[in-house]
C-alpha cells in the first residue's frame, strides 16, 4: 500500500525506507500495516497543501470510518475475524482494498500544485 502509494503521489519508490519496520506489520498483532501505511501515505500527501492539516484529518476520518465498516484496527483482530470466517480474504484482498478506499481521498491532495515534494526524481 504505502508503495502504491508513493507510485500515486509520483514519490520515488525509494521513500518506503522510511517504513521499513512496518513491512508486513510490526510483529505486535496491534494496528494493521495497511492502515498505518494509508495513514502515512494521506500524511505525505498532504504536506505543503493549503490547510493541510485539515484536509489530512478528514481524509483520516473518511478512511478510518470506511475501514472500521469492513475490518478491526488491530491485525490480531482482523486474523480472529478471518480465521472464524466473519470476514472474506487474506492480506492481499485487505491491501488491494484499502488502497480502493485510500484512492480517492488523496487524488485532490496529490493533483494540488502546493503539495511538497520530498525527493526529486533524478534527470533524464
Amino acid at each position: 500500500m504505502l508503495a502504491s502509494g508513493l507510485e500515486v503521489l509520483d514519490e520515488p519508490k525509494e521513500l518506503v525506507a522510511f517504513a521499513a519496520m512496518y513491512g508486513g506489520g510490526m510483529a505486535l498483532g496491534d494496528h494493521c500495516g495497511f492502515y498505518t501505511a494509508g495513514l502515512m501515505i494521506i500524511g505525505l500527501a498532504s504536506a505543503g497543501v493549503p490547510d493541510g492539516r485539515a484536509a489530512a484529518v478528514k481524509a483520516r476520518k473518511e478512511f478510518t470510518d470506511e475501514w472500521k465498516k469492513r475490518w478491526p484496527l488491530r491485525c490480531r483482530e482482523i486474523k480472529e475475524a478471518q480465521g472464524a470466517k466473519k470476514i472474506a480474504g487474506n492480506c492481499g484482498t485487505l491491501g488491494a482494498d484499502a488502497g480502493a478506499i485510500l484512492g480517492p481521498l488523496i487524488a485532490p491532495l496529490a493533483a494540488n500544485p502546493g503539495r511538497a515534494r520530498f525527493a526529486l526524481k533524478p534527470k533524464a
